[in-house]
């Protein structure tokens, strides 16, 4: 009730975590489009480097931050309501913040699915090349496997982020627009707000986990090593 009824406390109890699940997205995006531009233009890949990378994260976590930051210095309705409740962040802060959300989902989607097109089509490009040499040093159960690998990896990034995402867009709207008890309110927010955290954590960690590449750009960074596009 303490932080229910003071302003900055809030605000700023909002602002810490949102602020972090923005930056997460703009940091899968950035990872995505690095992977694309790795993929697609493998000469323009070689003039990415840590920097770029650094540069980007910085300034998706400034953005992040910022962005929810807005409320704390002045665009709330405190004044209006005088209690922390959802409705407190104006009309147009909630729907800019929603449709950023679901702007980076749709992008981040369309980028893996487009990854997936590429790397299906190569793949069936290879098997007709070079099926013979293929047969007898891998086997049929070993592409197979890596097949699914892809689809899975793609899977798990793209479509379990946005399951995720789902769940809290549609709860936000419906305690907005309809009448219900405040308690209620804050516990199902909060219910539905899990599912984002936890796919904020376990996103960079799945796709490190399962990107021979990523592991390749991360061991570059700490020893000092040329990062290649393999």
């Amino acid at each position: 009730e303490y932080v229910l009824t003071k302003k900055h406390l809030c605000l700023l109890n909002f602002t810490v975590f949102r602020s972090g699940i923005l930056a997460s997205l703009f940091v899968l995006l950035g990872l995505a489009l690095e992977r694309l531009i790795c993929i697609v233009n493998p000469w323009k890949y070689r003039k990415v480097n840590s920097c770029h990378v650094i540069a980007w994260n910085v300034c998706s976590f400034l953005f992040g931050y910022i962005y929810f930051l807005l409320p704390f210095f002045g665009w709330n309705n405190w004044d209006k309501y005088g209690v922390c409740t959802i409705h407190v962040f104006t009309d147009s802060f909630r729907i800019g913040a929603e449709v950023l959300v679901l702007c980076l989902l749709v992008a981040n989607s369309c980028i893996h699915l487009y990854l997936f097109y590429i790397a299906r089509g190569q793949s069936k490009r290879i098997d007709s090349l070079i099926k013979s040499v293929q047969l007898q040093h891998t086997g049929n159960g070993k592409r197979g496997y890596r097949k699914r690998k892809a689809f899975v990896t793609v899977f798990m990034l793209a479509f379990m982020s946005t399951l995720c995402w789902l769940p809290h867009l549609f709860v936000v709207c419906f305690v907005i627009y309809f009448k219900m008890g405040f308690i209620f309110k804050q516990v199902l927010t909060e219910i539905s707000y899990v599912p984002v955290l936890l796919n904020s954590g376990f996103s960079p960690v799945i796709f490190g986990y399962r990107n021979r590449h990523f592991r390749s750009a991360i061991k570059s960074l700490l020893w000092r090593v040329k990062h290649e596009c393999v």
